[in-house]
């Protein structure tokens, strides 16, 4: 998701009057090096751990493990859709 539809998607929830600012992002996600971008990398395993407490917090989940032309696996989701049944009123967006 571009920088352009992150906004655009809070900027849908503030229209509804529902703050919801957070994002759900991939584990091992790389996006850029500008603050925005960074917010969504892999929190963990990147230089961008440098900037903890200067970037917004969002919500990570674990990558699906099948490969581009495996087999699909429905149980690759599951972090995802758990995440969304607890935390749904504070999801603006799926960033991927």
């Amino acid at each position: 998701m571009s920088s352009k539809l992150s906004r655009l998607a809070i900027q849908y929830w503030e229209a509804r009057c529902e703050a919801r600012n957070q994002f759900i992002a991939l584990q091992q996600g790389y996006h850029g090096d500008t603050f925005g971008a960074m917010s969504v990398c892999d929190p963990e395993n990147l230089m961008h751990s440098l900037y903890r407490g200067y970037l917004p917090e969002h919500i990570f989940v674990q990558a699906p493990q099948c490969g581009f032309y495996q087999q699909w696996q429905a149980d690759s989701l599951m972090s995802l859709e758990k995440i969304l049944t607890e935390q749904a009123d504070k999801i603006a967006a799926i960033h991927c």
